[in-house]
């Protein structure tokens, strides 16, 4: 027995967006909905367009052409499809007052000569066709399936790839042409282009679509669906027939028989087969429905031709009846009411084809002054429209509803012989109390019943899947649990929409096309844990509301495609980790937005199947992936964080020891990173992070690569704080010139150097302001260091603790910046450098040297200062006896008894001179050199 139905009450996304070329709404304009183009009237013509209600009632939604003129619509559209090229045309259209035999040129492009036109042309229901002319050849429909009727909506789609022409009217399949070859050549593209006037006549159009792909029935009869989801308002009974003759979401209401229970093969699972001596009643009183206000819709087959008179469908009351009897042959399918005493209407259409499931629909629905306008659809086409006043229900004859049969009309509930039904078959059974719309309709007639269970499903056996079959929407979590074993996961491909949670767990076998039609997930997909090697599927997943897309764990996962119909993730994170022997993917080819990356212990080379992804809002993670040997994204990726969660805003490569290269990396200004790390790989080659400043709210750390330098780094100008590691290539800190502040708002690191081997300057700092707010400066186990003096753009004010130590070749540390910092008397180390540099003991010394002064700065001369070569001493009243020209780290340059003193071969910068003269006076005074 199926569950209660459920309705959508989401909406189904189908991946049309990514192949859009137009799309014009007439919400009150001629515009596409992007506004590159409109569309105009052709000249000549008297009358406006004006704008009405749409097939949703919504006001000024849809446009009307004049009346009684021939007018078109017409623009010009550079990428339409051209040649033989796949394409698709969705147009909705509304005929009032047309004659039977008109014809409607619905659209068209191209050209007038022989192949280089296309256009869909429709004709009146006096011949029931739609074709499409290329200029050459016209492709005619099915004429049974195709016949239009002035007053209702229809959607006409025209689809063309793979060389077969197709066209749908309301979803309905009504021409199938293969070995069509087109030759399609112009981009002017017009509606109702050279059509005839009528008198009283209009056209009416809505929602103009056009795709260079040609979109499948599926994706079509989705959008019904999907524009007007249906909700269970007023729903007196639905009946399945699933075993069952009960109403699904009413025990008391019950169907009965006297003969077997005639099941058989539905429309959609099981459904009743009636052979005449089967027909079905139920008691139910008119009172049950809702005033005149109601619907009836059900599906019906012929499986062959009928045998008796007046072979019923469905009966109410012996007031309302569908039939498709013998007693008018050549139009014998028959609706009919009785609207008081012997006023009955009888409306009869055209034989039907057998074995082809039909829906039918009938409304009733009150009006002004107690009136009642009955509407009757097949298959979602109006084909009968009439105001019959007050009436219908106030002449009832039997208090049943009868199916496969009628009654004999006089009160007793008897079933009459010659209204039994012989092959035919029914199913889907819908009363309302109320009066759906044909956009509603629509949705139903499209609409498969779920037999899902509510709230959150686990399925662990095989049985469990099967079960779930005709499930199209899970309102809670879903979670496969394999327990290790094989499980055939097919039965879930009507599956559409997983409110919660997806997760999948515990399955061996492989699993290359799952879930093929799921859209849209709530909160999250979870491949966790499973030994299958090969996963794919998820293609027209467009959607993911919340969490996350993660395969984890997979021990055995060597391939992962699919997701191909996925292009934005702006609220999730996707992240690979565990899966040690993952070394394909071929999957999220079209992904553009990313909140957030993670790829770990993977076997991975590269980063290449992210070739669309142009943005990550969240972390990017890179780590400990054996193979990867280049972390390139196809595209300039830019990173902003600005979705990220808190603490987790970071860009870390870690650990991926044959990673040579990193590179297409744009910080975009961003000052929410929280971390950078780049750590543990053979590194030599990482791009610029971009072309504007960024700033890192932690730590950046730079250790155990291979790069020759920090340009990379070359935008940042902030950071919580900054530690270079075991960098062996590099010789200076060039690329941090543009660094200004170590803020330590979320790090202890400080400026901290230490282990590079190869690093001789400290060259490279900012030269006018390194601000460091109470942070440590460690300058340690630089073996080749022989130059701090860069040191001193650093105030000693925002420094909290010094240590120089073990920077082997480090023999001059003392300077003016080094004993400005001392005389603070914050903690100092300094050990294991160089003699002259190897104690705090040497340092102080040297600190003595230069701040012993007898004389005030203005006694000493120097002049021109700042100089390009040669520069003067003098000091009144004082004979020079020796002058020692240091640098800003302490080692002496030059030892001279001269007044004038040539520093020609000197480096830019600044040098402190130490004097002393005859009389035992010694004295330091700053020299500039250009």
């Amino acid at each position: 027995m199926k569950k209660i139905v459920l309705f959508l009450f989401w909406l189904v996304q189908v991946s049309w967006a990514q192949t859009l070329i137009a799309k014009f709404e007439f919400n009150g304009n001629l515009d596409s909905s992007n506004g590159a183009n409109t569309l105009i009237t052709n000249s000549g013509y008297s009358g406006t367009v004006s704008y009405t209600n749409d097939r949703f009632g919504q006001a000024n939604s849809a446009c009307v052409l004049p009346t009684n003129v021939t007018a078109n619509l017409s623009t010009v559209l550079t990428n339409l499809p051209q040649g033989n090229s796949n394409r698709t045309v969705s147009v909705w259209v509304k005929n009032i007052n047309y004659p039977n035999n008109a014809r409607i040129n619905v659209f068209e492009y191209g050209n007038s000569n022989a192949n280089q036109q296309f256009s869909l042309i429709h004709e009146g229901v006096s011949f029931n066709r739609l074709f499409v002319n290329n200029g050459v050849s016209s492709y005619t429909s099915d004429n049974n399936k195709a016949a239009i009727y002035p007053g209702g909506w229809y959607h006409y789609v025209v689809t063309h790839g793979n060389n077969t022409l197709k066209i749908y009217v309301n979803g309905l399949l009504v021409l199938s042409q293969s070995n069509v070859t087109l030759g399609t050549f112009g981009n002017t593209f017009s509606l109702n282009f050279g059509a005839t006037p009528f008198a009283n006549s209009q056209l009416h159009y809505d929602d103009l679509e056009i795709y260079d792909v040609a979109l499948t029935e599926t994706q079509i009869q989705n959008k019904y669906t999907a524009e007007t989801p249906l909700n269970s308002n007023q729903l007196v009974a639905y009946f399945g027939f699933n075993n069952s003759l009960t109403a699904q979401n009413n025990s008391s209401l019950e169907f009965n028989t006297s003969n077997a229970t005639p099941y058989t093969t539905g429309f959609n699972g099981q459904g009743l087969d009636f052979q005449l001596s089967t027909p079905a009643s139920m008691p139910f009183q008119p009172s049950q429905l809702n005033n005149n206000n109601f619907t009836i819709s059900f599906w019906n087959k012929r499986s062959g031709n009928p045998t008796f008179t007046f072979e019923t469908m469905f009966e109410a009351f012996g007031a309302i009846y569908f039939r498709d009897g013998t007693a008018n042959a050549s139009t014998r399918t028959n609706f009919g009411f009785n609207f008081g005493g012997s006023n009955w209407q009888n409306v009869e259409i055209n034989r039907w084809i057998n074995n082809e499931w039909v829906h039918y629909a009938a409304t009733f629905e009150p009006t002004a002054g107690n009136a009642t306008i009955v509407k009757w659809y097949r298959n979602g086409i109006l084909i009968y429209e009439q105001n019959i006043g007050s009436g219908v229900l106030n002449q009832s004859f039997e208090n049943f509803i009868t199916l496969g049969g009628g009654l004999t009309g006089n009160g007793s509930g008897t079933f009459l012989a010659s209204k039994n039904a012989s092959n035919m078959q029914l199913d889907e059974l819908y009363i309302y109390n109320r009066a759906l719309t044909q956009a509603q309709i629509m949705a139903l007639r499209y609409q498969v019943p779920s037999s899902c269970p509510t709230g959150n499903v686990t399925l662990t056996t095989q049985a469990e899947v099967d079960a779930l079959a005709s499930c199209t929407t899970i309102s809670g979590n879903l979670t496969v649990n394999g327990g290790g074993n094989a499980l055939n996961l097919a039965p879930l491909n009507n599956i559409t929409s997983v409110t919660g949670t997806l997760f999948i767990t515990g399955v061996s076998n492989n699993q290359t096309n799952i879930f093929p039609n799921l859209t849209t997930v709530g909160n999250g997909i979870a491949i966790q844990s499973n030994t299958f090697q090969q996963f794919g599927g998820f293609n027209s997943l467009t959607t993911l509301t919340a969490g996350t897309i993660l395969f984890q764990l997979n021990s055995q996962l060597t391939t992962i495609s699919g997701f191909t119909s996925l292009n934005s993730l702006t609220s999730s994170f996707l992240g690979f980790a565990q899966n040690n022997n993952l070394e394909t993917i071929n999957a999220f080819s079209n992904l553009q937005t990313v909140n957030g990356l993670l790829i770990r212990n993977t076997k991975l080379t590269n980063l290449g199947f992210l070739s669309s992804l142009q943005t990550n809002n969240g972390q990017l993670s890179v780590e400990s992936n054996s193979l990867l040997t280049n972390a390139t994204f196809p595209n300039i990726v830019n990173h902003n964080f600005s979705n990220g969660i808190t603490g987790s805003r970071y860009i870390r490569f870690i650990n991926n020891t044959l990673l040579t290269t990193i590179g297409n990396i744009n910080f975009n200004g961003s000052s929410t990173c929280e971390a950078l790390t780049i750590n543990g790989s053979l590194i030599n080659s990482i791009s610029s992070f971009g072309t504007s400043s960024f700033s890192v709210n932690g730590e950046v750390f730079i250790a155990n690569n291979s790069v020759t330098n920090l340009n990379f780094l070359n935008q940042l100008t902030s950071c919580g704080g900054i530690r270079i590691s075991q960098c062996a290539q590099i010789t200076s800190l060039t690329g941090l010139a543009n660094l200004t502040t170590i803020n330590g708002q979320a790090s202890n690191a400080g400026l901290t150097i230490f282990n590079n081997i190869n690093l001789t300057t400290l060259n490279g700092l900012n030269t006018t302001n390194l601000a460091l707010m109470n942070q440590q400066v460690v300058i340690n186990g630089n073996t080749a260091l022989t130059n701090i003096s860069a040191l001193s753009s650093i105030p000693v004010s925002g420094v909290s603790t010094l240590t120089i130590s073990s920077n082997g070749q480090l023999a001059a540390c003392a300077s003016i910046w080094l004993c400005d910092y001392v005389a603070t008397g914050k903690p100092l180390t300094v050990l294991a450098n160089a003699t002259g540099c190897e104690s705090v003991t040497a340092v102080n010394s040297a600190c003595t040297a230069l701040s012993t002064s007898d004389f005030d700065l203005n006694e000493i001369s120097l002049y021109p200062n700042p100089t390009n070569s040669v520069f003067n001493l003098e000091i009144p009243n004082e004979v020079v006896k020796q002058v020692e020209i240091y640098d800003l780290s302490g080692k002496k340059l030059l030892k001279s008894n001269q007044h004038q003193i040539d520093v020609s071969s000197f480096a830019t910068g600044i040098y402190m001179v130490q004097i002393q003269t005859e009389s035992g006076k010694i004295g330091v005074s700053k020299l500039v050199k250009k």
